[in-house]
């Protein structure tokens, strides 16, 4: 029988004010009618048993995850062929190791651009400030998108922005237009890095011995990115005149700009030129998205809009804090509104959190509202242990980018050691971290996750702990070798495990956020370690246990050992920092299922 009933018989069945006798139906209206009855009671039958369904769902998600928002449920992948998915591992570790070795590398061309560009000392903060900023703010709102328009597509477009930066910054004129191109950079980092273990969560079986191994090759590839910059950045220029000026500009004491006499725009070409092989190379390779919502309406541009403000203000915030003081209207301004623009995208996120719940509760559709960029229901999965692996991983940052930034100081500013010297030294963590990546790969899915975190920063801590109390006279194997190979533990272990971890309580759409949000805390990590160590090195100045003058004499060791406390305390610190985080990992069972 068809279910739309003609007009007339709707228009003749009488109101609520009239009477049902003044209007008597004819017989086959008076069939029609009751049959309509029974099917309406039918349908709300079929309706209760749905909502019923609906609700066990409901109940089932949030007894697993949270009293809040219930995850979605996993997508199983499609099994790739194992050549495809070694191919698929090569070309993200690639893309990672590209991104790392031409993005902080720079720091160590800074002189060679002083002099070419004719730049003050004041402005060169901000072509090694405008990476980090663009980078930070933006992790959580590309990782949103990543996961809505496609991790393979915000790998090509990262990867083909970062080449175009690359290249204008090879030809750029003056430090403004430098600057901004580094912003863009770190934009094109910002919407590659979260994809990249986007696609190695989707694609990849789960709990298979290839998805390990591709997490763990990833965390290898910051150490081997950072060598081989240095590496780069070494070879464009050349060596330092015997007779030479160490010059500081402001906290970071960059090497004087008469020294270097080489070609910082080579190495801008060489990262346009490996970006474009990685963009080309990951539309041949990587399998395209099977999970889209090209929905514009779940998009929560208000909400991104306050991440990128209130990120972008805490980390201009803490950069310049080493320089202007923390007592400085330009620093207290920017932190003061960051704190709160950051309170008010967690107060909006709950808010379109809240809707959803209702919305999922009452069995209406979702699509009608918008999805939060960051579900805080993320914070309380499985009993709130993910919290604990973003805060060991903030700890852990702090620690290890301290030691390592003033670790190059100690060798090239006091050992007076050139640039391709000081990274011979740092072999051992490559070796090392490739050793103990390899490992993971096959010991992960025996040894439970918060034995390796905990033995990563015990690590790391170990090797912050030996910089602080070397003797600044003894040999490089005495206390340099060991330091500079434990230090990568923390890292390595830290990493693999926590991205692993967080895409496994993470749903088929919260692949690229989720590490977004790991990222996130590890740059912020970054930030403040930076900014607190570089305080404590000027307050050794203020002190009087560094030379005093800004031009400090080249001529031997021992005079630049006076300088040793000051690069000393702020590593006194770090262990600190590594304690913490074994303790925090111990106390909570961090392991993943």
């Amino acid at each position: 029988m068809p279910t739309n009933y003609p007009p007339t018989i709707i228009l003749m069945q009488p109101s609520r004010n009239c009477d049902a006798s003044e209007f008597p139906p004819k017989p086959y209206e008076t069939s029609c009618i009751s049959m309509e009855k029974d099917e309406e009671q039918k349908l709300r039958k079929q309706s209760k048993i749905f909502t019923s369904t609906v609700n066990q769902s409901i109940q089932h998600f949030i007894l697993r995850h949270s009293s809040a928002v219930p995850a979605l449920p996993k997508v199983e992948p499609q099994p790739l062929s194992m050549a495809r998915s070694i191919a698929m591992i090569i070309i993200c570790v690639t893309a990672f190791i590209v991104n790392t070795a031409f993005s902080l590398s720079i720091n160590l061309l800074i002189p060679s651009i002083h002099h070419e560009l004719d730049v003050e000392a004041s402005d060169l903060q901000w072509i090694s400030s405008g990476f980090p900023l663009g980078l930070g703010s933006c992790l959580l709102l590309f990782g949103r998108l990543a996961d809505l328009y496609g991790h393979k597509l915000f790998i090509q477009l990262g990867t083909s922005l970062y080449a175009l930066a690359s290249l204008g910054c090879a030809i750029s004129h003056n430090h403004v237009q430098l600057s901004v191109l580094r912003f863009l950079q770190g934009l094109s980092v910002a919407a590659t890095t979260p994809s990249l273990i986007g696609v190695l969560g989707s694609h990849l079986e789960p709990d298979s011995a290839l998805k390990r191994i591709g997490f763990a090759s990833l965390s290898a590839g910051a150490p081997l990115g950072a060598t081989f910059g240095c590496s780069l950045a070494g070879s464009s220029h050349k060596e330092p005149a015997p007779d030479g000026d160490l010059h500081t500009t402001g906290a970071n004491h960059f090497r004087s700009l008469e020294l270097y006499d080489g070609n910082y725009q080579q190495f801008f070409y060489l990262s346009a030129a490996s970006a474009l092989c990685v963009s080309i190379s990951a539309t041949l390779i990587i399998p395209k998205d099977k999970h889209r919502a090209n929905n514009e309406a779940s998009i929560d541009w208000l909400g991104g809009i306050l991440i990128i403000t209130g990120l972008t203000a805490l980390t201009f915030s803490l950069g310049i804090s080493s320089r202007e003081g923390w007592d400085k209207l330009v620093v207290l301004l920017p932190f003061t509104c960051s704190i709160i623009i950051l309170a008010s995208f967690i107060f909006w996120q709950k808010v379109l959190e809240g809707r959803m719940t209702e919305s999922l509760q009452a069995g209406d559709d979702c699509g009608n509202h918008t999805a939060p960029i960051l579900k805080l229901d993320l914070f309380r999965r499985d009993r709130h242990r993910f919290s604990v692996v973003l805060m060991v991983v903030a700890l852990l940052w702090f620690g290890f980018v301290v030691q390592n930034f003033f670790f190059h100081q100690y060798l090239q500013d006091f050992l007076g050691l050139n640039l391709n010297q000081s990274t011979i030294r740092f072999i051992p963590m490559i070796v090392l971290g490739l050793l103990l990546n390899i490992a993971f790969g096959f010991i992960s899915h025996v040894v439970p996750a918060q034995l390796l975190i905990v033995l990563g920063c015990v690590g790391t801590a170990t090797s912050c702990l030996i910089s602080a109390l070397m003797d600044t006279s003894a040999s490089y194997w005495t206390f340099n070798f060991a330091s500079i190979a434990l230090s990568v533990v923390g890292p390595d272990f830290v990493f693999a495990t926590g991205t692993m971890y967080g895409s496994q309580i993470s749903s088929q759409s919260e692949q690229a956020v989720t590490a977004g949000v790991f990222h996130t805390f590890a740059q912020m990590g970054n930030a403040i370690g930076l900014s607190i160590a570089t305080l404590l090195q000027i307050s050794s100045f203020k002190e009087g246990m560094i030379i005093e003058n800004d031009l400090v004499s080249n001529s031997t060791v021992n005079q630049r050992q006076q300088e040793i406390p000051a690069v000393r305390r702020p590593r006194e610190r770090a262990p600190g920092r590594g304690g913490n985080q074994s303790l925090i990992a111990g106390l909570r069972n961090c392991d993943h299922e």
